[in-house]
């Protein structure tokens, strides 16, 4: 073989070395990941991040550049113009979620932020919680774990339910999943309870919302005492459904269907949708 030819063989195989370096480098190195967000509310509100809107809850968004954002939440609610601002972290690969109950008084705004973080072993797991106010009472599938601020280590790698209560506030419940290498951050916001809630009005002011089941016909249902003080009521028979409303413990509604885990009920004198059967009593 001639000097001329290997020196071509040798150009040939550096180039395609090169070009796999550089392929190498376009889809690995470079690739810094994605990063997505979650947001639903209630009521329904449009989405900001940096001042750009995105969108409106409930709002998934997967194409998001990892960072530090600020995320804002834009609502009317009976009638007044109502805004929620906060700061979220978006990962990379990892999903953020955040949970907002926004309302015209401040007292009664409640809500929660998830977000994974990376740990530097792969194998540890931890859950980290926060709340606002500052002491409330954590506990972990049911077992009680300290007050936040806390950390605790070493949890299951698997969805887990994480309540919060704290004297003069309603509880907080939230479901997360931990996963392998990373630490679940939750940071909750608790809604003070209504002191005159259970008071006796002498002039009693009617409600379109529910009705009193002696007015019922059969089917119907009652909505039992709730962890949060009310129910959600979705558009479908899931828990990934969206929100079409609330109701309240005490209060009876036309029972249309049922499938199981799930009701459907009539509400607000023309709407329908389902609530979760572990929280009604049925008339038949």
């Amino acid at each position: 073989m001639t000097k001329r030819a290997l020196s071509f063989i040798i150009i040939g195989v550096l180039l395609v070395l090169s070009g796999v370096l550089l392929l190498f480098k376009i889809f690995f190195l470079d690739n810094k990941g994605i990063a997505a967000i979650q947001v639903q509310s209630f009521p329904k509100a449009d989405v900001y991040l940096n001042g750009n809107k995105i969108g409106s809850t409930p709002l998934k968004d997967e194409k998001q550049v990892p960072g530090e954002y600020d995320l804002k939440l834009t609502t009317t609610v009976n009638g007044k113009d109502i805004d929620w601002i906060g700061k979220v972290k978006l990962a990379s690969d990892t999903i953020t979620f955040v949970n907002r109950e926004l309302s015209d008084n401040p007292e009664q705004t409640a809500g929660e932020s998830l977000i994974l973080e990376k740990l530097a072993d792969n194998k540890t797991t931890e859950i980290a919680v926060v709340s606002d106010p500052n002491g409330a009472i954590v506990k972990i599938d049911g077992k009680s774990v300290g007050t936040a601020p806390i950390t605790v280590p070493e949890v299951s790698a698997i969805d887990h339910e994480i309540s919060l209560s704290y004297p003069g506030y309603r509880d907080r419940f939230v479901r997360g999943r931990v996963v392998a290498g990373y630490r679940l951050n939750v940071s909750a916001q608790m809604a003070k309870t209504q002191e005159n809630q259970a008071t006796i009005s002498t002039t009693p002011t009617p409600t379109l919302t529910a009705t009193k089941s002696a007015s019922i016909a059969k089917p119907y249902v009652t909505i039992k005492q709730t962890p949060t003080g009310w129910l959600r009521v979705r558009s479908a028979p899931s828990t990934a459904a969206t929100e079409s409303g609330r109701v309240n413990p005490g209060e009876s509604f036309p029972l249309l269907s049922d499938q199981t885990g799930w009701v459907k009920i009539k509400f607000k004198e023309t709407l329908e949708g389902w609530v979760s059967d572990s929280y009604v009593e049925k008339f038949k």
